[in-house]
């Protein structure tokens, strides 16, 4: 599918629709460009900015990482920031990769990837509620 299609879906789409680089790309052109503003009813306000290198940490992608290597290790950071992001640009990071790091780890990560898609609307649309 295209970002376009994915950042429009009204149904959440199965685990096997939705591929790491289609998230980089939704990223990038419905998130990264934008501050979100988010005005309160006692006049506070906070800016949301999304950065390339907050990406990983969004999806969880280091997990499965720690998992295997432990979370100190120095092959967890392969998997952090710009440097994990441009590594599933370039395809040496992919969904079959981080399951056979760790299978349950993976599985964790699966709703934010396939609700990855409502972010930019959630933004556009946040309401705060009182309790």
């Amino acid at each position: 599918m295209d970002v376009k299609t994915f950042a429009e879906l009204e149904e959440t789409p199965t685990l096997d629709k939705v591929d790491l680089l289609l998230l980089t790309e939704y990223y990038e052109a419905y998130l990264v460009p934008y501050i979100y503003s988010i005005k309160f009813e006692d006049g506070n306000e906070i800016e949301i900015k999304f950065n390339q290198d907050n990406f990983c940490h969004l999806i969880g992608l280091h997990k499965p990482a720690e998992k295997k290597f432990g979370k100190n290790s120095y092959q967890v950071k392969l998997y952090k920031g710009n440097r994990g992001y441009s590594r599933i640009k370039d395809g040496s990071i992919t969904k079959p990769k981080l399951k056979a790091l760790n299978k349950g780890a993976y599985a964790d990560m699966r709703d934010k990837m396939v609700n990855f898609y409502k972010i930019h609307t959630l933004l556009e649309n946040a309401e705060a509620v009182y309790y």
